[in-house]
């Protein structure tokens, strides 16, 4: 006759002892504070028991931790009980945040040479801390198409050199520089 637990209790019938098949099952769905009955109503466990051996083994690495409360019902009897620890089984992957990788777009012909003229003028404007020049300005200074500042200025900003936050007119940015830590229009 099995006895009624909790829905994160599970335990085999009464008098019998688990298997270590039965335990690695358990083990396989546990998660912290679970408990496993594994040998109820018993005064003690066959040393020759697999569930036992395996019990042992697992509270020795540190997986479960092992109790036997005396019954209530019977005092000279007692449940020999599991509890699921927090440690991770080995070999488990462990769950949580998804591993997160960066995406690279390919690179643009003539890409690198427009952002090595783009990135200095940015960085004049940052180091003396006055506002951003428009997107005429950059390209006039830059001596680079006034179309491809917007796309170059983004590919900046996913590259992590820079940082774009909103600011009044005329430009309506404010660039950081991340190597240098400058801001434009933040006077020193």
């Amino acid at each position: 006759m099995a006895t009624a637990y909790a829905a994160q209790d599970y335990a085999v019938d009464e008098g019998v002892v688990a298997t270590a098949a039965q335990v690695e099952a358990w083990l396989s769905v546990a998660k912290a504070g679970d408990r496993f009955v594994y040998g109820p109503m018993r005064a003690t466990l066959p040393l020759a028991s697999s569930g036992r051996r395996r019990m042992l083994e697992l509270a020795n690495a540190g997986l479960v931790l092992l109790t036997r409360p005396r019954r209530a019902d019977v005092p000279t009897m007692f449940n020999y009980t599991a509890v699921r620890s927090t440690a991770a089984l080995p070999g488990a992957k462990p769950e949580g945040r998804p591993v997160l990788s960066a995406v690279r777009d390919a690179i643009v012909d003539g890409e690198i040479e427009a952002i090595d003229r783009l990135l200095p003028v940015l960085e004049r404007f940052a180091n003396a801390g006055r506002p951003c020049p428009t997107d005429r300005d950059l390209a006039a200074r830059a001596d680079l198409p006034r179309e491809q500042i917007p796309q170059l200025l983004d590919v900046l900003r996913l590259a992590n050199a820079i940082r774009v936050y909103a600011a009044p007119a005329p430009t309506n940015r404010r660039v950081h520089i991340v190597a240098t830590g400058a801001t434009t229009g933040i006077a020193k």
